[in-house]
């Protein structure tokens, strides 16, 4: 018996059905969801041994959707005075 069946009661095609709505719900965040994963794991043991210490520059800081926009693309916040721009 393996793990899923034998916890869960879950068989291959119940597992496959899990995956496809997972990818169909997160597919446009896996990426981020992959790199903020694969970061702390690197960070949490730098974190532990006070390696890494909040100084320490971060390229997603601002917006981690923007990576990679040009500054004409970006949206810019809305006025409050009513004008046009």
């Amino acid at each position: 018996m393996s793990f899923a069946e034998m916890f869960f009661g879950l068989g291959p095609m119940e597992i496959a059905l899990v995956v496809v709505l997972g990818v169909l719900l997160f597919g446009r965040k896996l990426p981020d969801i992959g790199r903020y994963l694969g970061r702390s794991v690197t960070d949490f043991p730098k974190l532990r041994d006070g390696q890494l210490g909040n100084d320490t520059p971060r390229d997603d800081d601002d917006d981690p959707g923007a990576a990679g926009v040009p500054a004409r693309l970006k949206p810019k916040p809305p006025r409050l005075d009513g004008k046009a721009r």
